[in-house]
């Protein structure tokens, strides 16, 4: 195996330049082309101000330094004369490569993968392509305050207090004691925390301190790894593969030393499996020297337990439950980020920043402390970009309208919520029916305020009706009008779904369904299709699910909206086989599929700015709209406005390609009849229209 070297250094000028210029994926192209030519792996080593870049690259050919130049220039970032480089060529064995790939993975923080995913986009991959930022050796003042100030931005991080400080005290008063550090390693753990809530820096904080309490040698390592599941009880892979990862990581013929985390998602409803028997004892074997680690999701205490006292038929067991982080939380550690790099962000930003997390955790891409960190990488970029194009000091301060612009979140413009909903075409019966809500829920209010012996508020709903007919967005503009008349302490916004609610085993299901009603407090609660929650598979979950769906609609009934949604005949089914839920839902709207002329306003409403029409096509548009079969219109499965959006998108999409074949400018853009006859024939939308799709489509209008 050889291995090159090539030692890259970039002006900070030169790096600014490709931002301003949007080259942000060059050093990605780059490197993927070396990967090819060289046929080997890429180790990356890049610094914190992105002024030198060091690539290791594998190779399995022999190579020359004039060869890798040779390929270089073929590349535009090698070529560039601003790019100065430097080549060093090394032959390693595969066994030093491997010593010098793990040396760096050891010294990779989350933040720094984040940091170079983030602004090349190139992602890291364990024992792939390594990431490893160059910073000064690390001494143990600087270790230990960089672990203070992780404590301090932990959330429900007690357990981790606890065990720190009963560990110490074992380190510090049986010194003398010479088996003080079996005491220690005689525990194994389980470690109970939601997905990206911390679990990794728990890790190297436990083993930290181990090291530190000379529990464990200097040279400990971590490994996390996910216990897949496989039927055939007599498979022994999934045990097998651990015990390979735990070897690669040692030296031959020795027993780990370190702490190794595994992952037991899979196995909670295989507890007493008997292949968990040969893991656990290996386990009792490699004790003294292996710290063993079982981790969980976020779940109830019930599963804990179970999972302390299959293990604790062997081992002894320590227990550690870290609850969720809070929306609120999650921004105090984005300031601190950003703090570091001398940036403030002004309370204007708390609203925009919840806002973006809400949407991150709707489209069911949110990774928790990842998530933020990549949220502060790319409003790094922004401010470092906007800088650079405008040739300005990089700004000390960052406002919400700064964050609402890069992520374009969209500002109410001083609209309130009730002008919105005027706003909004047709649905006048649905606009009365809020008025009434809005009405009594505020005189309920006032006299649970002059009687706290009167019953709560209670403001849950049912909206009935076809697809896009708008009720995902009355939901939301209900959230805004409950929080402007105070009826609402904070009048987000959240849409879910059978599958955020439902876990994957017995003991999941309810602490997913608190979590997400707990961020839904003093907010809007939106499921839509809600009777699929009445599903089963045989185990349960849903009705585990609406069970605690109730609770909670019961406990905060007078600061949290929960808005069931979805075909009428299919939630009064729901409604009747769950009495719990009838009685918490007061209110009921019904949404009528919209007429000709209202979807022809939504149609003319969905053309994007910029785009005007000629008379040609509002003629077409006329006759398309007024010849619409009835039977369409009150089919139970038309979409309605979504109908009209997915016309308007293809109109302008044919004309966006006329336009590039007449090379019209785009002061010129404008629509005419042809482009609506080209998107009306198009065969995808002729069937659409010939006779609608008879499965539902699942996605709120």
């Amino acid at each position: 195996m050889k291995a090159i070297c090539l030692k890259l250094h970039f002006p900070y000028a030169w790096v600014l330049e490709q931002y301003k210029n949007g080259n942000r994926t060059v050093v990605e192209s780059a490197l993927k082309k070396l990967q090819e030519y060289f046929a080997g792996k890429v180790t990356v080593i890049v610094s914190k101000d992105v002024q030198s870049l060091c690539l290791l690259v594998a190779s399995e050919q022999e190579v020359s330094e004039s060869e890798v130049l040779e390929q270089m220039k073929k590349e535009p970032l090698f070529g560039d004369e601003n790019a100065q480089v430097e080549i060093e060529i090394k032959e390693l064995d595969a066994d030093q490569l491997k010593k010098l790939v793990s040396d760096v993975e050891k010294k990779l923080t989350d933040e720094e993968k984040d940091f170079f995913k983030d602004h090349f986009g190139v992602t890291i991959e364990k024992q792939e392509d390594i990431l490893y930022i160059e910073t000064e050796e690390d001494t143990s003042e600087k270790k230990e305050m960089s672990l203070d100030e992780f404590m301090q931005e932990m959330v429900g991080i007690a357990p981790l207090e606890d065990w720190v400080e009963k560990m110490t005290a074992i380190g510090k008063r049986h010194k003398a004691f010479a088996h003080q550090h079996r005491i220690a390693q005689a525990f194994s753990y389980v470690i109970s925390i939601n997905r990206g809530n911390g679990l990794s820096s728990i890790l190297e904080l436990m083993k930290y301190h181990m090291v530190k309490l000379e529990f464990l040698p200097k040279h400990a390592d971590v490994i996390e790894h996910k216990l897949s599941f496989v039927d055939d009880v007599e498979d022994v892979r999934p045990i097998g593969s651990l015990l390979e990862r735990m070897s690669e990581s040692t030296v031959k013929g020795q027993v780990f030393e370190g702490i190794v985390a595994v992952a037991l998602d899979e196995w909670l409803d295989h507890l007493y499996d008997k292949r968990l028997d040969i893991l656990l004892d290996i386990m009792w074997k490699s004790r003294g020297k292996t710290v063993f680690v079982f981790t969980l999701p976020y779940v109830d205490d019930l599963v804990i337990n179970k999972v302390c006292e299959r293990v604790d038929d062997v081992l002894t067991v320590w227990k550690m439950r870290f609850a969720p982080v809070s929306d609120e939380r999650y921004f105090d550690i984005f300031c601190k980020q950003l703090k570091k790099a001398d940036i403030e962000a002004d309370a204007s930003v708390k609203n925009a920043f919840i806002s973006k997390i809400i949407e991150e955790k709707n489209d069911g891409k949110f990774y928790g402390f990842n998530t933020v960190k990549k949220i502060v990488q790319e409003v790094l970029y922004h401010i470092v970009a906007e800088a650079a194009q405008q040739d300005r000091d990089i700004p000390k301060t960052i406002t919400g309208e700064d964050f609402e612009h890069w992520y374009k979140i969209d500002a109410d413009g001083g609209v309130s919520g009730l002008e919105q909903l005027a706003e909004m075409i047709g649905l006048h019966e649905v606009k009365e029916k809020i008025r009434e809500i809005l009405s009594t829920a505020k005189m309920q209010k006032n006299l649970y305020m002059q009687n706290k012996d009167a019953i709560k508020p209670c403001n849950h709903m049912m909206f009935a009706g076809s697809p896009g007919t708008g009720k995902t967005v009355v939901a939301r503009i209900i959230g805004r009008i409950f929080k402007e008349e105070g009826l609402l302490s904070v009048g987000n916004f959240f849409e879910v779904s059978r599958q955020d609610f439902v876990g994957k085993f017995v003991g999941h299901t309810a602490p997913k369904t608190m979590e997400i009603c707990r961020n839904a407090y003093g907010s809007v609660l939106f499921i839509d299709e809600a009777y699929l929650l009445a599903e089963d598979s045989g185990h349960g979950f849903g009705s585990e699910a609406i069970g605690t769906l109730i609770a909670a609609m019961e406990n905060q009934r007078d600061d949290m909206v929960v808005i069931f949604a979805g075909y009428e005949d299919d939630l009064e089914k729901l409604f009747e086989d769950n009495a719990g839920l009838r009685d918490r839902i007061p209110h009921k709207i019904v949404f009528p599929n919209y007429n000709r002329d209202e979807l022809k306003e939504i149609f003319f409403l969905q053309l994007r700015k910029g785009i005007t029409v000629d008379d040609s096509f509002r003629v077409a548009a006329d006759k398309f709209f007024a010849e619409l079969p009835e039977a369409l219109l009150q089919d139970r499965n038309f979409s309605n406005g979504r109908f009209v959006r997915n016309l308007a998108e293809r109109m302008v999409s044919k004309a966006a390609m006329r336009y590039d074949m007449e090379n019209v400018v785009p002061s010129e853009y404008k629509l005419t009849e042809s482009d609506f006859s080209l998107a009306v024939a198009d065969a995808d939308y002729k069937r659409m229209f010939a006779k609608p799709e008879q499965k539902r489509n699942r996605i709120g209008f």
